[in-house]
């Protein structure tokens, strides 16, 4: 299976982490050496990182739906998930994590340098 995962930064701000991530999209497909990376691919996720406990803010729905429709229309329609959603995720960093924590409903790991998110 081909998956691709891109990863977007959260400490100046998770709005600004879509965008980073629909940018790097962007110039994957417009450069000509790598945008194979983005053809017949199964699935193309997003993982937004954020420092300390930061919450992942309420009014994100906009900014989510329109990442994840772009996300979706990279995925192979076998491989697409029905709540396109679920193809972000929030990893939130904290010291003190002695195990890996994927809340699902929310689409958020909490996670740390010993309990890290293994792909």
């Amino acid at each position: 299976m081909k998956r691709i995962i891109i990863i977007g930064a959260g400490p100046a701000g998770l709005k600004r982490a879509f965008r980073q991530i629909e940018d790097t999209i962007e110039q994957i497909r417009n450069n000509d050496e790598i945008k194979f990376l983005l053809e017949a691919l199964n699935v193309l996720e997003a993982f937004i990182v954020s420092p300390g406990r930061r919450k992942v803010p309420k009014d994100l729905d906009k900014r989510m739906l329109k990442l994840a429709r772009k996300l979706a229309l990279r995925c192979h329609p076998n491989f697409r998930p029905e709540n396109i959603m679920e193809l972000i995720h929030f990893v939130i960093v904290v010291p003190k994590c002695n195990m890996l924590i994927h809340k699902k409903q929310t689409h958020e790991w909490i996670c740390s340098g010993t309990a890290p998110i293994q792909f």
